[in-house]
């Protein structure tokens, strides 16, 4: 159940069974030199929306750079989509990546290329060279692309350049990027972080409700603790590279927020 009592897709389960988790993390802990910056352990469910938030530097983007393969482990465990990271072989790992969809704060648009070739980019993993290559000329299959553009209303703009675009029309190209991937887990990095609070607004709905409304897994940092609350079903409060808590939305205090984010704890 999501946190205002609607059934989530994907979450919930027959009687007796268990579902593998989307993503596991056992005995985690990352270092850099002597320094540790994360030591903790979390699982996220098929279809749940899990919000990490916590000061600057509190091991967010860390734990999802895990997730996606692209942060080394030092200690532990880190399993997604039933796979191994670690033990992982190439072609295993790569099979695995595509089947995530990133949003990061910089977006990682190519500008001078069309809002529709980026949001076709999000293909690209899924194809071999030769079939890249091209699409980076002129899209190959564009039906995808545009469905995607239009369910986040910028179905207008496939012929943009995607540098001239607004700051959240570009947010919104980068979403459709990964709709158009259609991938099980979806990670945002700070996915509102540089937008207004109407826009953010916006831009996290779409996220939620269109991006990864599907029975998708979404794992998304976020400095916004109230829209951490409203839009997601669970909470995670980390400070400096530990899990503080871990709770249902609904449970979340504004003590324990205060507490999270104070000064010289």
């Amino acid at each position: 159940m999501s946190a205002d009592g609607r059934p989530r897709p994907g979450r919930d389960v027959a009687p007796g069974t268990t579902a593998q988790p989307a993503v596991a993390l056992r005995g985690v802990e990352v270092r850099y030199g002597a320094d540790p910056a994360l030591s903790a352990a979390l699982e996220v469910a098929p279809g749940e929306r899990v919000a990490l938030v916590g000061p600057s530097g509190a091991g967010k983007s860390t734990l999802l750079g895990l997730c996606s393969g692209t942060r080394p482990l030092s200690v532990g465990t880190v399993e997604v989509l039933g796979t191994d990271l670690a033990a992982a072989s190439r072609r295993r790992l790569r099979a695995v990546r595509s089947r995530i969809g990133s949003v990061h704060q910089g977006l990682d648009l190519v500008g001078p290329l069309t809002a529709l070739q980026n949001v076709s980019a999000g293909r690209l993993g899924r194809w071999g060279t030769a079939r890249s290559l091209a699409s980076l000329v002129r899209p190959v299959d564009p039906g995808p692309a545009l469905e995607a553009m239009r369910r986040l209303g910028i179905e207008d703009l496939a012929g943009a350049r995607t540098d001239r675009l607004s700051g959240g029309e570009q947010q919104r190209v980068a979403l459709a990027r990964v709709l158009v991937q259609d991938p099980e887990l979806v990670l945002a990095d700070e996915p509102i972080a540089s937008l207004d609070p109407g826009r953010a607004r916006v831009v996290m709905g779409l996220l939620t409700e269109v991006v990864a409304g599907d029975a998708r897994t979404l794992l998304v940092s976020l400095h916004d603790f109230e829209t951490a609350r409203k839009t997601c079903d669970r909470v995670v409060g980390l400070r400096r590279g530990e899990i503080v808590f871990d709770l249902p939305a609904g449970e979340v205090t504004v003590a324990q927020r205060d507490e999270l984010y104070r000064l010289g704890a």
